[in-house]
């Protein structure tokens, strides 16, 4: 059925197969839980059985934290199932943070993750199997500050970019490459139906807003639901998309 709707290479395609979802920087650090902080800054080494806390207080870096992710249906109908966000959810560690999703211009990384509810407040490993049916990824990051840099021009625009993300002017931006994806179907009372893409359920890959739909079939939502998600790291830019993704402030925060 995509075959015949023209779909072919355009599902195939390399730039169809990743996704980009802005959201804004959170302005107040002091609302994440304690607990979330701190999973963030702990990597855990199972080869050793132990952990090591990521560098903290470096006057060269600015330490910011963000929601990188959100479940649930985007602005474009892109659908960040529960299960597969989960399962997702450390694949953004060490991962490039640029500005305007442009790759030849990183501004630091991302250093750790974790997943929190809507208050912000940590979920932990043991609560997998009753996950809240929306929750976040949090994301820990530095950005190079170029502090006494060669590159007087690049000095001044970093501090310029870091007194703008303070007033609240910048956002962030998932990056996440896919290999597969389902449909999500959304009633006009709102119920929702997984279904699996295969060879007779196809003919709605033409319906969905990815592709060039509507974003409608016989009346229902059309959404794209992403499986074996990777998440590959996340850009700075000026744009809102998801209003769940805001930046935190590091002074606000009292931990």
């Amino acid at each position: 059925a995509e075959a015949e709707a023209g779909l072919s290479e355009a599902i195939q395609a390399k730039e169809n197969r990743s996704i980009a979802t802005y959201c804004p920087i959170l302005t107040d650090k002091g609302l994440i839980s304690s607990a979330a902080v701190e999973k963030t800054k702990i990597k855990d080494i199972d080869s050793f059985n132990n952990s090591v806390a990521s560098n903290q207080e470096q006057f060269d870096l600015e330490y910011i934290y963000s929601i990188l992710a959100t479940t649930g249906w985007n602005r474009n109908d892109d659908v960040f199932d529960a299960y597969e966000t989960w399962s997702a959810r450390n694949t953004a560690e060490d991962k490039p943070f640029n500005k305007g999703h442009d790759p030849n211009n990183i501004i630091g990384h991302i250093t750790g993750n974790a997943v929190v509810d809507e208050n912000y407040e940590l979920v932990t490993e043991s609560e997998v199997d009753s996950l809240p049916d929306k929750f976040h990824i949090l994301t820990s990051a530095v950005i190079y500050k170029h502090i006494s840099s060669k590159d007087e021009k690049l000095s001044l625009a970093t501090k310029a970019l870091l007194q703008e993300i303070l007033e609240g002017k910048w956002f962030v931006s998932m990056e996440a490459l896919f290999s597969n994806f389902d449909y999500a179907l959304m009633s006009a009372s709102g119920e929702q139906t997984i279904v699996s893409r295969n060879e007779d359920t196809a003919f709605l890959s033409k319906h969905l807003r990815s592709y060039g739909g509507a974003g409608e079939y016989e009346g229902s939502r059309v959404g794209r639901l992403m499986r074996n998600m990777t998440f590959s790291g996340k850009g700075l830019v000026e744009n809102p998309g998801n209003p769940e993704s805001i930046i935190f402030k590091q002074e606000d925060n009292e931990i």
